[in-house]
């Protein structure tokens, strides 16, 4: 379904206006009343979109993936390192928001969703690919969860490509 321009213009608004707030303090201290002031919009706007900031937040979350996954699966033919080196440079391109999406709730948790479905892409494409819920996937998803979410707070130092090569030598055992 196409969104007309108003609607992604509003959305957009709101978005930016929410992430300044963010930056600034917690979601839990981040009021819809806030976000409506500075977007300047009204608040019945701001609920015609989302239900209040967490609902903003996993929206957020949720588009953040299906572009992940998106961008994956069109990826699908490609080598895992060149698959995970992509991955990790959207990561890069647009680490404020993964990072303050990261800084929300438990430790972790975004980083742990981006590197499950990169990896779960990456398993439909392997023939003989094993089911995704059993221990060497759990196993390969938290580590590399982790060690994506290390770079992020070192301050991404690393190029991604050196990054998907560290994942995925750590990883290898657990792929095979």
């Amino acid at each position: 379904m196409k969104t007309d321009v108003r609607t992604r213009f509003t959305k957009k608004v709101i978005v930016e206006a929410f992430l300044s707030l963010l930056r600034e303090k917690p979601l839990s201290k981040i009021t819809v009343k806030e976000v409506c002031e500075i977007a300047d919009i009204n608040r019945s706007t701001f609920y015609k979109y989302y239900l209040d900031c967490f609902d903003l937040v996993e929206q957020l979350e949720q588009e953040a993936l299906r572009e992940t996954g998106e961008m994956i699966q069109a990826m699908r033919a490609q080598k895992p390192e060149t698959v995970l080196t992509q991955m990790l440079e959207q990561v890069q391109k647009h680490a404020e928001l993964f990072r303050l999406l990261e800084g929300q709730g438990d430790s972790d948790r975004f980083t742990q969703k981006i590197a499950m479905v990169c990896f779960q892409s990456m398993e439909q494409g392997r023939a003989g690919a094993q089911e995704q819920n059993t221990m060497p996937f759990a196993f390969v998803t938290g580590g590399a969860g982790a060690v994506i979410a290390y770079w992020m707070r070192s301050g991404m130092k690393e190029p991604p490509e050196q990054v998907a090569r560290v994942i995925l030598a750590l990883c290898g055992k657990a792929l095979q």
